[in-house]
């Protein structure tokens, strides 16, 4: 799973599926984070690092600044 987010924690996180006789490709919207569907264990994991080193990079370009 990889969550693609704006800086309003808003986009979506995609999960991929492969077996030998299917493959299935998820698209799941999110807002603020958090998302009117069912999640994965996976995908709340790839909401939270999006999120998570959103704020780390905001924090270190703070730092930079001064």
């Amino acid at each position: 799973s990889v969550a693609l987010l704006n800086e309003k924690n808003d986009g979506f996180v995609l999960t991929s599926h492969f077996g030998r006789d299917m493959q299935r490709l998820y698209a799941k919207t999110v807002k603020g984070g958090k998302s009117e569907h069912s999640l994965s264990a996976e995908e709340l994991k790839a909401i939270e690092l999006a999120v998570k080193g959103r704020t780390n990079d905001q924090s270190e370009t703070a730092e930079k600044r001064k």
